[in-house]
């Protein structure tokens, strides 16, 4: 058994307001009413995503901030 055997993480696909699949969420964040999560980003535990934030593509979004990543 590996050092995170026991953690278990649950995801859903965000649906974002234009009707278009979002990123990946976690079921223990809190994402307000009319937030559009790019598909290629990633929303961790813990965080909550109010409409006013710019989620950008790529981000992967923790409650400790926001890290970006792209191709060159």
């Amino acid at each position: 058994m590996g050092l995170f055997s026991k953690a278990r993480l649950d995801w859903y696909s965000h649906a974002n307001p234009d009707g278009s699949k979002g990123g990946m969420v976690s079921v223990d964040a809190e994402i307000d009413d009319g937030v559009h999560i790019p598909v290629s980003a990633v929303v961790m535990p813990n965080v909550h995503v109010t409409a006013d934030m710019e989620i950008e593509n790529g981000a992967l979004v923790t409650s400790e901030g926001s890290l970006k990543f792209t191709l060159d």
